[in-house]
């Protein structure tokens, strides 16, 4: 009996090895640096698939590391887009980029025309039915977007330029080997749709109140409407934040094996929580920010740095973006300039 126990012992030993070892591994910090733009409240910028740029709302391109401002699309760009805010959503070949174009300075109308630019041909191509954009696909050639006269996303395609359904029953992306990860949306290449969606619980502590916070992961449906809602039944928890920390940010990496979440460390002596909730902000008592990776299938967790590491002054972290080809992690600071990390 004794025997049999070893012997199953060293047999889930070397099983656990095996599947580790095909799995991805945690993704490092190889490099750093703090970017000498400083970003206005007023930027939205888009961060380039190659991690080395920001193409800003009025279409100014920003070189990360130099800071050097440009406008390589200003020969093909309408003057009036200028004066107004602009939705933008690079491709992830980074041949294109889809534009939610505001046709008023206030930018507040609600039905904005949608074009693709091509930057190498510089042309300009309307896309019908789209009033609003999100994310665009890793896979390329779909975006997430609204169509006229509704509020919910849907899957457009561009070559039909129209909005495609997703299946009723949803898919299983533990099954999946096809996927990449962009922002909260875990997507699968078989399909080019978004199959599942990190779900944050109290996120930034809106509630109001001290409470631990999580990130999870639950799936995709799509209803009759081709509309894509939210399969909360299917929520599994991933990581949980307990007080006073606050979990700032969560997106899936370029890869969809790990999610990274962007955490304030805060004071444990301070009576007060940290918190972004309307009219009860606080940030007295940060101490330093986290971000965390999660290999979400198996709930194994690293710390890849924290801002303190690089500069012991400034370590709010606003949020992070991971840039489409793996390489660059982009960290806006609470007034601070933009940290950068090179990753591999």
């Amino acid at each position: 009996m004794k025997i049999f126990f070893l012997k199953v012992a060293a047999c889930l030993t070397i099983m656990g090895f095996l599947l580790s070892a095909c799995s991805p591994s945690f993704p490092s910090v190889e490099s750093m640096y703090v970017s000498p733009y400083a970003l206005e409240s007023t930027d939205f910028p888009a961060l380039s698939p190659d991690g080395a740029s920001l193409t800003l709302s009025d279409f100014t391109n920003i070189d990360l590391q130099s800071g050097t401002e440009s406008r390589p699309f200003d020969a093909y760009i309408p003057a009036d887009w200028h004066r107004a805010y602009h939705q933008i959503q690079w491709s992830p070949e980074q041949t294109q980029f889809a534009v939610e174009a505001s046709t008023s300075d206030s930018g507040l109308s609600l039905d904005n025309p949608v074009f693709v630019i091509d930057t190498k041909s510089q042309q300009l191509s309307e896309l019908s039915g789209i009033r609003e954009i999100y994310q665009w696909s890793p896979f390329g050639k779909r975006l997430l977007g609204k169509p006229k006269q509704t509020f919910f996303w849907q899957v457009y395609d561009l070559d039909q330029q129209s909005f495609i359904p997703l299946p009723f029953e949803g898919v299983n992306p533990a099954k999946e080997k096809n996927v990449k990860g962009a922002g909260m949306f875990l997507w699968n290449g078989k399909l080019n749709i978004p199959i599942a969606e990190i779900s944050q619980i109290n996120p930034v502590n809106f509630s109001g109140v001290i409470a631990p916070q999580e990130v999870g992961v639950n799936l995709l449906l799509g209803n009759k409407n081709g509309e894509i809602e939210s399969d909360f039944s299917s929520y599994v928890k991933k990581f949980v934040s307990s007080p006073p920390d606050n979990i700032v940010d969560a997106k899936f990496d370029p890869t969809g094996e790990f999610i990274l979440v962007v955490q304030w460390k805060c004071s444990q002596s301070d009576i007060k929580q940290c918190s972004l909730y309307p009219s009860k902000e606080y940030f007295g008592n940060i101490t330093d920010t986290a971000l965390i990776l999660i290999r979400w299938h198996t709930g194994e967790q690293k710390e890849l740095i924290r801002l303190s590491q690089i500069d012991t002054q400034s370590v709010i972290a606003n949020y992070a973006e991971w840039s489409a080809d793996g390489s660059t992690i982009f960290i806006s600071r609470k007034d601070a300039l933009p940290i950068v990390l090179k990753v591999k």
